[in-house]
């Protein structure tokens, strides 16, 4: 702890920086500092040369858990990663960053030889954050629209067509995720605005899961002669979404209160009476329950 006196000179009042920290940051060099206010009464103050906007790089080794570890300091926001091949495969090790370059927006190879790979991600933090989750929302409710679509009617074409949209979602997702976690790392990034964030972190990963579930219903097509006619219910389950992540995104969320609920209810009671009807259609009207409670949970949000 380090205490300090509060000195008055006229109208204003002044306290001593900590040495330590003043030479730590080099805050000596810094003209301005921003001050930041708390609704818990603390006050903040964020030098403006703070190492936000350096170019953050990362060290990796290949070895078998290397995707995860390329998607994870993607996410993390990292704009430099420098893969040491060693011992491994040069050409495998291409062909997997090759892979994920096609669900990884903005992610470039600007090195390479048979030691090192360096790939950098060429995207900014400009992103609408908002935009971005209404293109999720919109992939993942046809994703499951035409899933549904398609086991009705036996279509394999369309179901392909859903498995096809999977990866058009995760590349959205992953910069969605990490814009999210680039902006919140950011010291000038308020309070209230954090806590948006987290709940758009939260939104993001529930509408990929969705999409996840719709192409599993996708991959059911084909593998039963079964005909299952389910009444219209995926529509009023994908406008039922639509709704609720239009208040969240519009900030509306106090607007969806006892309407939004019996609307929850109504579906969830449909798709249960479907079940009980429907014994040949049980396990798809399982991924569409598991879908309407992941919409329960993005309402919860509000």
């Amino acid at each position: 702890m380090s205490l300090r006196n509060i000195v008055k000179i006229g109208g204003s009042y002044y306290i001593a920086l900590p040495k330590k920290w003043v030479k730590e940051y080099n805050i000596d060099k810094v003209k301005l500092l921003n001050i930041q206010f708390r609704d818990d009464g603390i006050l903040e103050i964020i030098p403006l040369n703070f190492g936000y906007h350096e170019q953050r790089l990362i060290k990796l080794i290949a070895g078998p858990l290397l995707k995860r570890k390329l998607v994870a300091a993607y996410l993390k926001g990292y704009e430099v990663i420098e893969v040491d091949i060693k011992e491994q495969d040069y050409k495998e090790i291409l062909a997997l960053i090759e892979d994920l370059q096609k669900i990884l927006i903005g992610l470039e190879i600007v090195e390479e030889s048979e030691k090192k790979i360096v790939v950098q991600c060429f995207t900014t933090n400009e992103y609408q954050l908002e935009s971005l989750l209404y293109r999720m929302d919109s992939i993942s409710r046809k994703m499951y629209i035409d899933a549904v679509t398609a086991y009705e009617k036996g279509d394999v074409n369309l179901a392909e067509s859903v498995k096809r949209r999977d990866n058009s979602l995760d590349r959205i997702y992953f910069l969605t995720v990490r814009t999210i976690r680039t902006r919140i790392m950011n010291p000038l990034t308020s309070k209230n605005e954090r806590l948006l964030l987290l709940d758009y972190r939260l939104l993001a990963r529930d509408l990929e899961e969705i999409g996840d579930t719709g192409e599993e219903i996708a991959y059911l097509v084909g593998k039963e002669k079964t005909v299952c006619e389910l009444g219209g219910i995926i529509n009023e389950i994908a406008k039922y979404q639509h709704e609720i992540v239009k208040n969240i995104l519009l900030n509306k969320g106090n607007r969806c209160g006892n309407e939004c609920f019996e609307k929850f209810q109504y579906l969830r009671d449909t798709v249960t009476g479907l079940r009980l009807a429907k014994d040949n259609c049980y396990e798809v009207l399982h991924k569409i329950n598991n879908i309407l409670q992941k919409i329960k949970d993005i309402q919860d949000l509000a």
